[in-house]
């Protein structure tokens, strides 16, 4: 079963009878998928993971017609969130986005950056996870992801930026867990569930739009932000081996 995201509802699709193309005993499954996409004499196919797709096939009109059914029978168990719900959270991301790059700007001032350039640093918040995929439900949290310069450091993260966290109004629930595998920060921010990840690039300053799939933006990282970005980077993957998403 392939997995194709929306913004609002997830398409589900189920790969038809006649698709399907099925792994022979004794044969490799790697071996055998490659040979279906692209010949027996052909050189085989890289695929990412352990095994090799089932199909390559784009999904039929049967397909379409399976998915729209499934979408109509979870309507009605409010699995979907509103225009309104989704708005709300795009929202709460933009103003979590602001606070970031403002204390940021504030943190770089405070570090004895002339102010011209504590201006121009930026900072960013990625998502990641099922939000970012298309496919979180109703009441789903966000997984995010706080991107800093290099001289913001992550002791600053859990200290200064949980502290102006604290005096948000919108702010509940605030909690931070610095000594876990990949430390975060859990917030309810304006009735949104957020957990928050750090990660500090080696670069002067990080832009509106700076991208994360550069292997080369890992080098000479620790590994608490190397498996923070790597949340992102994954998420982004996945993304760009699924030929159709909206």
């Amino acid at each position: 079963m392939s997995l194709w995201s929306q913004t609002s509802k997830t398409t589900v699709v189920s790969p038809s009878a006649n698709s399907t193309q099925r792994v022979t005993s004794g044969a490799s499954p790697r071996g055998n998928a490659a040979n279906a996409a692209g010949g027996g004499n052909n050189p085989p196919t890289r695929f990412l993971g352990m095994t090799a797709p089932l199909s390559l096939t784009p999904p039929d009109a049967v397909d379409r017609e399976r998915t729209d059914r499934l979408v109509a029978a979870m309507e009605p168990h409010d699995v979907y969130e509103t225009e309104a719900e989704l708005n709300h959270r795009m929202e709460v991301l933009a103003s979590l986005n602001s606070l970031v790059k403002t204390w940021i700007r504030d943190l770089s001032l405070e570090k004895n950056m002339p102010p011209t350039l504590a201006e121009s640093v930026g900072g960013n918040v990625y998502t990641f996870g099922s939000y970012r995929l298309g496919v979180h439900n109703r009441g789903a949290d966000i997984d995010a992801l706080c991107v800093a310069p290099r001289h913001v450091l992550r002791e600053d993260y859990f200290g200064t930026f949980y502290e102006l966290l604290k005096q948000q109004p919108e702010v509940s629930e605030l909690r931070a867990v610095p000594d876990a595998f990949v430390p975060v920060i859990k917030m309810s921010y304006d009735g949104i569930e957020i957990d928050m990840t750090f990660a500090r690039l080696a670069l002067k300053e990080v832009p509106d739009n700076q991208q994360l799939d550069d292997p080369q933006l890992l080098r000479n990282l620790d590994q608490k932000c190397v498996r923070s970005l790597n949340g992102c980077r994954v998420t982004d993957e996945i993304l760009n081996q699924v030929r159709e998403h909206q």
